[in-house]
C-alpha cells in the first residue's frame, strides 16, 4: 500500500511531466509559426529532393485523360458498391462515386454536393435537387433517371 505522501509526489511528477510536453509543443508550433520556409540546409550528402518542389520542375509533362487509378488497403473493404452493405472503407468509395449530400462530422447530411438542394419532408423521404451541368466520364449527362 502506498502512502499519500508517495500519491502526492507521483502526482507532481506526472504534473511536471506534462508541463513540459506542453511548453516543447507549444515552443515548436511557434517556431514552425515565425517561417514559412524550412530551416533545414540543403547538402551535397542530403540534396534537395525532385518532389519538394510542385510544378514543371517536379514534372514537365502534362496531365493526360484516362489510365488506371491503383491502390492498396490493408483489409478488405468489402463490395464497391454504395448500395450494398456494409461498405468497409467510406474513403476507398468516395474516390469512385461521388456523393448526392456530403455528411458533417456526426454523420449527419449536412451540404449538398451533386444535388444543388435537399429537404427531408419525412423521415424517410428526401426531396433533392440535381446540380445542373454534371456529365460522367463517358459524356452522359446526370439526370434524375441515373440515381434511382
Amino acid at each position: 500500500m502506498t502512502k499519500p505522501r508517495e500519491k502526492v509526489a507521483g502526482k507532481k511528477v506526472i504534473l511536471a511531466i506534462m508541463a513540459a510536453a506542453l511548453f516543447m509543443t507549444a515552443f515548436t508550433v511557434m517556431a514552425a509559426t515565425k517561417e514559412d520556409k524550412s530551416t533545414w540546409v540543403w547538402t551535397e550528402k542530403f540534396p534537395k529532393p525532385a518532389w519538394w518542389t510542385w510544378g514543371k520542375d517536379y514534372d514537365p509533362s502534362k496531365p493526360v485523360r484516362g489510365g488506371y487509378y491503383r491502390t492498396a488497403a490493408n483489409f478488405y473493404i468489402g463490395l464497391m458498391n454504395p448500395n450494398h452493405y456494409p461498405v468497409n472503407d467510406w474513403v476507398a468509395m468516395t474516390q469512385m462515386y461521388e456523393m448526392l449530400i456530403n455528411n458533417d462530422g456526426n454523420f449527419r447530411a449536412s451540404f449538398p454536393w451533386l444535388a444543388s438542394s435537399f429537404k427531408f419532408t419525412s423521415p424517410t423521404t428526401v426531396v433533392m435537387k440535381l446540380r445542373q451541368g454534371i456529365t460522367f466520364h463517358d459524356g452522359a449527362v446526370f439526370i434524375d433517371g441515373v440515381i434511382k
